[in-house]
């Protein structure tokens, strides 16, 4: 099939959607599609296994759109969706990494009138998560959440790792960091770590840098990494916090820690239950109790996993087998699944239109 994958990020943009949209491009392209990714984002075209255009006109968003037999609108951005009502013949699924298209407003300008329209018009709504799926109100959707089965080798032991924590991600108020440094005396004493590793870049670096450069400062600022460096420090120390205050879409950041092998800590907020399945400990991060009750229980999880190493390989094993939900080839599988008994009994695609 002839598919567009459209979307206003993508690498290297290194933000959740552009990881998301890149690795269901990957996807598709492996399973033998013709993929073409537009986008308004900047960057080369060049170098990856499928074609990759950016800053499209109008024109040219209208032609991609007309002579595909799919098209995947990731998110609701106005700018690549509105060509899609101009072509009648064209059906697109509509792609949810937020809740921002089911908090549209209800006025009557042309902006939220196109939004409206787009939305209404798709033949059907993938979320990253069942939590976007419930936020939306909608009577169905379909889950889609590729996530790469690679995991970075060498997965040491857990007793052969550093007696450290790490936080990955953007440094932003949302995401818990200043929740972690006003709690950093408390998470090594009840986890009994020497240090917090924290990677990662945004409005509160200078923050995070000054608290890293105090005399004997526990922080230590290993700046923004690659994926594949945040993924060896993943798998290089013993847990992993995600302390996000804010409801996430999902939880790749506690699923990446998770597929590592480090005990994760992470938040009961937003899809990041589903990232972790019954395999990480969560709390409310409104309840300090909550938090240490958390902290308490990965400490003794630790400790059985040292003195059992049937356990410890019994883990590996469970967050494998949790871990191969996600893998992209499934992604795949689910979405043509879903596209075949949804939009080709509506209009025969133009492949099959061209065979005959």
């Amino acid at each position: 099939m002839r598919i567009v994958l459209s979307s206003y990020d993508f690498p290297p943009g290194g933000g959740g959607v552009a990881t998301y949209v890149a690795r269901l491009a990957s996807a598709l392209s492996s399973a033998g599609h013709e993929v073409t990714v537009v986008t308004t984002s900047q960057g080369l075209e060049d170098g990856y296994p499928y074609t990759v255009i950016r800053q499209c006109g109008p024109l040219g968003l209208l032609r991609l759109y007309a002579g595909a037999d799919m098209v995947l609108l990731s998110n609701l951005s106005i700018r690549l969706g509105w060509p899609l009502l101009l072509t009648l013949g064209t059906r697109y699924v509509l792609f949810h990494h937020s809740e921002s298209a089911f908090r549209a407003s209800r006025s009557w300008s042309p902006q939220q009138l196109l939004r409206r329209t787009v939305m209404k018009r798709s033949v059907l709504h993938c979320m990253a998560s069942d939590y976007l799926g419930r936020q939306s109100g909608l009577a169905r959707h379909l889950v889609v959440c590729p996530f790469p089965g690679d995991r970075p080798l060498p997965r040491p032991p857990l007793s052969e790792r550093r007696a450290e924590l790490l936080v990955a991600g953007r440094l932003e108020p949302e995401k818990g960091i200043g929740f972690v440094l006003d709690n950093v005396e408390l998470i090594c004493r009840l986890l009994d770590v020497s240090r917090i590793r924290i990677a990662g870049a945004g409005s509160m670096t200078d923050v995070v840098q000054q608290r890293a450069q105090e005399r004997n400062s526990r922080i230590v600022y290993l700046g923004r990494l690659s994926a594949e460096h945040t993924k060896a420090e993943m798998a290089s120390n013993i847990y992993t916090l995600v302390p996000s205050l804010w409801n996430e879409p999902f939880g790749t950041v506690a699923l990446e820690a998770l597929s590592a092998g480090a005990i994760v800590i992470a938040t009961r907020r937003g899809g990041i239950p589903e990232a972790l399945g019954s395999l990480g400990m969560l709390y409310e991060p409104d309840h300090l109790a909550s938090f240490e009750r958390a902290l308490r229980e990965a400490r003794l999880f630790f400790g059985r996993c040292c003195t059992n190493p049937q356990m410890a390989a019994a883990y590996l094993d469970h967050v494998d087998l949790h871990a191969e939900r996600f893998r992209p080839e499934r992604a795949v599988e689910s979405l043509m699944g879903a596209w075949q008994r949804i939009a080709v009994p509506l209009l025969p695609t133009r492949t099959q239109a061209r065979e005959r």
